[in-house]
């Protein structure tokens, strides 16, 4: 997070974080969706659209939380390296996969979230910890998804028709 507040200074602030990247994540999931549908993918598009929908819901919980003030000077933490996974996708990835980038992800975002929290004034810490304890246990429950789904088989990737890039 370069020139960027790595802290929360109220409350509000942690649940407008969220928010927003939670409002990020669906639009992203979302759009990962509709192109994994376009890719002849409608497993992983299921998944995708299933992750948006969740994220979504988070997104629309915690618009009832109430205004977020935002402090003069604030810069917003830099989050799109919690919400984007361009490198981890496959056009021919399994659900089991797009839960996989899910928990990485999550992580990512709870591992920024639990350092902002403990950097935040003291009567904001307890609201930035919740929102750590929310994420993990979301988090918990992807895990939970991902170990009771098969593991794609060994050669999930290969493919017997693919594409043909030659111009002759």
């Amino acid at each position: 997070m370069t020139d960027a507040q790595d802290f929360f200074a109220s409350a509000a602030q942690v649940a407008a974080t969220r928010r927003l990247v939670e409002a990020e994540r669906a639009e992203h999931y979302g759009e990962m969706a509709d192109a994994f549908d376009l890719h002849g993918n409608p497993d992983a598009a299921g998944a995708f659209r299933q992750l948006a929908s969740e994220a979504q819901e988070t997104a629309r919980r915690l618009a009832g939380v109430g205004p977020a003030p935002v402090p003069s000077g604030f810069q917003w933490p830099d989050m799109e390296d919690v919400i984007q996974e361009q490198d981890a996708l496959h056009y021919m990835m399994r659900p089991y996969h797009v839960v996989e980038v899910a928990i990485a992800s999550r992580d990512r975002m709870l591992e920024r979230f639990r350092r902002m929290a403990e950097g935040s004034p003291a009567e904001v810490r307890a609201r930035a910890r919740h929102a750590v304890t929310e994420l993990r246990d979301y988090l918990d429950s992807l895990r939970g998804r991902l170990a009771a789904m098969p593991e794609p088989e060994r050669d999930w990737d290969e493919d017997l028709d693919p594409p043909n890039f030659d111009n002759e």
